[in-house]
């Protein structure tokens, strides 16, 4: 359970040190272990070991095929997890309820595939549960298939499961993908006239569907209604609607939601920051932008594997174009000049805005120079469009 797998591996040398075979349990345990320390490499030789070696065959025991398959099909991994489905049986243990819904969620953007795998499981005798009538629901969620989506909530009704408040938030996020929000609207007045109470998951899906369309309004409206009504929204649902108020160009409203957060004990991750930060820059608000890098960085401080350095340098990168929205392209250029002094890689878009300002203001000797150091201080290729512009600026200058 806490991944620690090198005790388990010095415990089942214990075991046949005294004579004691590891059994399908043990690697079973170790298989997980690896699993739960994120290391699959190390999961699929723990796996090769077990069939490998002398043990009994269980043919009812899945466990360890079934808790790697279920870590692939959570990437999306439908090939592996395949692999793994075929190598179990080759290895005389029955696939059961449990490895057909890895089979079925592996297939999370195949609906077709998901569909089938359901009806192999059913042709094997085995008798589906509600949870893989919602795997084949959540393949046409993730393509934005309403219909499609309502189609199998209704196959699992006729199957006799009565609607759960699951159900209800896979189809809410089939209508939230497209941006539906009288879609989304409309399943939760289903689910009160079922009485069921939406949860923490509803309400972040429901907003979801507000950010996607860039409707603060609603999204806040939304929000504040779920807490008038006993939930807590959780970080998810905050970032959605900070997402929301970037979306729609509200930088001050979306501040005030991070304060917010802040106030009802949650604690921001790297997305909270970067997405309001990018409302931040849409608005020019160098200053607001500045203080909250500042706030994350001293949250990384603690905390710095939250932190990838692929997203810090989002972050950056915000507060740079925050200073050029501002026209104040020579702090502009300071927060690039610090990005490369931390190691951090400028994206693209520093360089192009930096480019674009000067150009636009005339001050081609510098549009060139920071042209000259997008091309040899980084590895983006310079656009056309923007070799271009200042090509016809520099025309129409000499003319």
């Amino acid at each position: 359970q806490r991944g620690d797998f090198l005790m388990i591996e010095k415990w089942m040398r214990r075991m046949k040190a005294r004579g004691v075979a590891p059994d399908m349990y043990s690697y079973g345990a170790l298989v997980q272990s690896y699993v739960k320390a994120k290391d699959v490499q190390g999961a699929e030789k723990a796996l090769d070991a077990m069939t490998s070696s002398s043990c009994t065959v269980v043919p009812s025991n899945t466990f360890a095929y079934n808790t790697l398959m279920k870590h692939y099909a959570s990437e999306g991994e439908a090939l592996n997890v395949e692999n793994l489905f075929d190598r179990m049986k080759a290895s005389d243990v029955v696939p059961d309820a449990t490895s057909y819904l890895q089979m079925i969620r592996a297939h999370v953007r195949d609906p077709e595939g998901a569909a089938e795998w359901l009806k192999r499981m059913e042709e094997k005798g085995l008798e589906p549960a509600a949870t893989h009538f919602y795997a084949v629901m959540s393949s046409h969620a993730k393509l934005g298939d309403l219909e499609g989506t309502e189609a199998w909530f209704r196959v699992m009704m006729d199957a006799g499961f009565r609607p759960e408040v699951v159900g209800f938030n896979i189809l809410m996020s089939a209508a939230a993908g497209n941006g539906d929000t009288e879609g989304a609207e409309g399943v939760l007045v289903r689910m009160e006239d079922l009485e069921l109470t939406p949860d923490v998951v509803t309400i972040g899906t429901m907003l979801s569907a507000f950010a996607k369309v860039g409707n603060a309004t609603g999204a806040t409206s939304w929000l504040i209604r779920a807490e008038q009504a006993g939930l807590e929204p959780d970080l998810n649902c905050y970032n959605q609607v900070i997402k929301a108020c970037g979306q729609a160009g509200d930088a001050d409203l979306a501040e005030r939601m991070a304060r917010r957060l802040l106030r009802n004990r949650l604690t921001p991750d790297v997305y909270t920051y970067n997405m309001l930060l990018n409302a931040l820059a849409r608005g020019g608000l160098a200053d607001a932008a500045e203080f909250w890098v500042d706030h994350m960085q001293r949250a990384a401080r603690w905390r710095h594997h939250d932190f990838p350095l692929d997203q810090v340098a989002v972050s950056y990168s915000e507060v740079l174009l925050a200073h050029v929205n501002a026209n104040d392209l020579p702090a502009a250029e300071n927060w690039l000049e610090q990005m490369l002094g931390e190691g951090i890689e400028p994206q693209a878009r520093c360089y192009t805005a930096l480019v674009k300002s000067y150009t636009e203001l005339g001050d081609l000797e510098q549009a060139g120079k920071w042209l000259g150091r997008m091309t040899s201080w980084s590895n983006h290729a310079v656009p056309q469009n923007l070799l271009d512009s200042v090509e016809t600026k520099r025309l129409a200058a000499v003319s």
